[in-house]
């Protein structure tokens, strides 16, 4: 008897593989974008590592509780690694990593296991998804924190007895470090308006009981305390949380700038995130998806999808810097496209084997050619694209390569004269590096130093200098200057 399809170990194996190849695939993009592309710091990745090396529980201040998850784990990077590109950006991987994961956990407790491999490669690799992962910024804790609570409700929702607890509890301690991060509110009110008002949700809640519920809910509380504290000393905390802007809102203006960041094909790029995030083939999913979540709007996850989204929309409009936060909504729409493209291909050739076979090459070609796109665009820009890479400085590498030389020692460090402004980041640095000194006003008998261009620049009587430090930039490209006796 001739051998079927189903006998074969490849076609027996091939969600393992599937599986693995989506793993490897992710972990190398990430790792690729981490350290190399574009391997620079903007100055909102400066901005953050600064508040994180300020975080202290002995001077906690109302204002650092927010996103205080992400700074405690960037403190810990540096406490290990130094202030480095890669430490401060680590958290960030490591978090995109667990971003991931939750995306394939929950797809496939959502649609079918050849639906969850597909939209999960499809998401990691577009150009929006790389840049938070790359990003030395608490941008990715929301996406990452959202997920996941997603995916812990589904499965308190879906397991009995013991795991049902413990999802219930995971769920709730989710929902309370979402606080922390800005939007997180919107996500954590939209999975409470779906628990009451959708009929299956609903009902599986009143049957658990009350002393699970209240346990979970005392876990939540306690998680959430001080993020009560900083929001009833400062109400500026309670804004930012909101993800309200702190100028005026000009709406025609935030949607012409919404517009150009997620649909502008031929706008000129001026801001440090790849225009349009998303190519045009993706477009078309995610229109295709939209339209089918409208048309299941009664069923559990769209209801989640629309309860988190519409909130997120209006928000990001009032204040379109906050665009990145609509990924976990973006990559559910994309999930509902490519769920309807494969089922409909299916639905056209239930019994035929051989057609269900051919229509592998044109969805092959489909999804390579989204992902291939996706990852190009993100690499081309933040490689070639002197507009967005004007927003990244090499700095911090060009120095912690100069400390790593055979002439600095801890005993004979590195002397670095700074401005005023420069001096919190540099002082940031020298804290966790013993062989850096930093000054804003070099002593007359220090012959040996080094200056920033900046120092330089205010300085004009400084001699020629013996060194000149310089970055692969074609303009602005010197960096530091080292001075030495003649």
């Amino acid at each position: 008897m001739a051998k079927q399809v189903v006998d074969y170990h490849l076609y027996r194996w091939r969600y393992g593989l599937g599986y693995g190849f989506v793993v490897v695939a992710i972990i190398a993009a990430v790792v690729l974008a981490g350290l190399f592309i574009p391997g620079e710091l903007r100055q909102g990745e400066l901005d953050s590592a600064l508040q994180s090396s300020q975080l202290s529980f002995q001077n906690l201040t109302p204002a650092m509780v927010i996103n205080a998850p992400y700074h405690g784990l960037q403190k810990l990077s540096f406490a290990g690694l130094g202030v480095t590109p890669l430490s401060v950006k680590l958290p960030s991987m490591v978090i995109a990593l667990m971003t991931a994961l939750g995306l394939l956990l929950l797809f496939r407790s959502w649609f079918s296991r050849n639906i969850a491999l597909i939209t999960t490669i499809l998401v990691t690799m577009t150009a929006q998804f790389l840049f938070l992962a790359q990003d030395g910024t608490p941008a990715i804790l929301f996406s990452c924190l959202t997920v996941w609570l997603l995916y812990a409700a589904t499965r308190a929702i879906r397991t009995k007895k013991f795991l049902s607890t413990l999802w219930k509890v995971t769920a709730c301690v989710l929902a309370a470090l979402l606080l922390y991060a800005p939007l997180g509110i919107y996500v954590v009110i939209a999975l409470g308006i779906l628990g009451v008002s959708h009929p299956h949700a609903r009902y599986t809640i009143l049957r658990v009981q009350r002393s699970r519920l209240a346990l979970a809910a005392v876990i939540g509380l306690v998680a959430m305390l001080p993020l009560i504290y900083a929001s009833i000393t400062n109400h500026d905390v309670l804004k930012q949380l909101f993800g309200l802007p702190l100028e005026s809102i000009n709406v025609g203006a935030n949607l012409r700038r919404l517009g150009v960041t997620l649909f502008g094909l031929f706008a000129s790029n001026k801001s440090y995130l790849v225009q349009p995030l998303y190519s045009v083939g993706m477009i078309l999913i995610m229109l295709i998806g939209l339209t089918s979540l409208l048309s299941h709007y009664y069923t559990a996850r769209s209801y989640a999808a629309l309860l988190v989204g519409l909130p997120l929309l209006g928000v990001v409009i009032s204040n379109p810097q906050l665009v990145t936060s609509l990924f976990p909504v973006v990559a559910i729409i994309i999930a509902f496209g490519v769920a309807w493209l494969i089922n409909h291909w299916y639905q056209m050739f239930p019994r035929n084997p051989y057609a269900r076979v051919a229509g592998l090459l044109p969805m092959t070609l489909l999804i390579g050619g989204l992902t291939l796109t996706g990852i190009g665009r993100y690499a081309e820009t933040y490689r070639y694209n002197p507009d967005v890479l004007a927003h990244y400085s090499s700095d911090v590498k060009l120095l912690n390569d100069q400390l790593q030389g055979d002439n600095v020692r801890v005993d004979r460090p590195m002397t670095l004269a700074v401005t005023e402004t420069e001096r919190p980041m540099y002082e940031m640095i020298a804290r966790y590096n013993d062989r850096l000194r930093v000054v804003t006003t070099v002593p007359e008998q220090q012959t040996v130093f080094t200056a920033t261009r900046a120092y330089r620049q205010q300085h004009r009587d400084l001699t020629r200098p013996a060194h000149i430090i310089t970055n692969a930039r074609a303009h602005d490209s010197n960096r530091f200057y080292q001075y030495e006796p003649l």
